[in-house]
């Protein structure tokens, strides 16, 4: 399976307290690590801190760090200040699926969890099997960027895509012809082989 069907695909999941929501985040994880996907996790609280009040990470927050980071042994983890799931995502290296608990103001496709919602994307109570909650996160559409490096797609991070397609669409705004209020979508094919081919070929002639 190449990169380019394994696009970034986010999805949140809510219900009610002790519902199962953790339990399905920790499942569905599971599973998609074991198929070979690599998968982040959100979890939005409503609470005002985590369980850090008064270590040494909530007193570096607190003394203006904008960022505190543990190495342990076994694991490691990071602290910022407080950001929007936006900024969040834009931190995540190249992954396949994030899996976000609560955030529920958030406009995220949705499964719900202990209860059935018409609008959500599935529903899931716990014991019930993963292959239809996975197949209709599938059945999302992919973020809309994506990059090939000789035949290889590469994953893009939410930041990264959306920096190449305000570069892109720039680039191709200020040339003559294209309409850029018109534009749906934007194909580039770059042989760097043959630029260098030509440079060398150039810099023969005039040596």
């Amino acid at each position: 399976m190449t990169w380019a069907e394994r696009s970034l695909r986010v999805v949140g999941i809510s219900g009610p307290s002790g519902s199962g929501k953790t339990l399905l985040l920790e499942s569905l994880t599971r599973k998609l690590s074991k198929k070979g996907f690599n998968v982040a996790a959100v979890k939005c609280t409503p609470l005002h801190l985590f369980d850090t009040r008064g270590k040494d990470t909530d007193r570096a927050l607190r003394s203006g760090a904008t960022m505190v980071i543990g190495l342990a042994s076994d694991q490691s983890i990071a602290f910022f200040s407080k950001m929007s799931l936006r900024e969040a995502l834009h931190l995540l290296p190249p992954v396949d699926y994030v899996l976000v608990e609560g955030c529920q103001e958030e406009p995220l496709p949705r499964i719900w969890v202990g209860e059935e919602k018409p609008r959500a994307l599935a529903s899931w109570k716990p014991g019930e099997k993963l292959d239809s909650v996975i197949a209709k996160i599938d059945s999302l559409p992919p973020l809309p960027v994506s990059l090939t490096v000789d035949g290889r797609s590469i994953a893009m991070n939410p930041f990264v895509q959306d920096v190449v397609s305000s570069v892109a669409r720039g680039i191709a705004s200020a040339l003559k012809g294209v309409k850029p209020e018109r534009m749906k979508t934007l194909t580039l094919r770059i042989n760097f082989a043959e630029i260098a081919r030509k440079t060398s070929r150039r810099g023969s002639i005039k040596s």
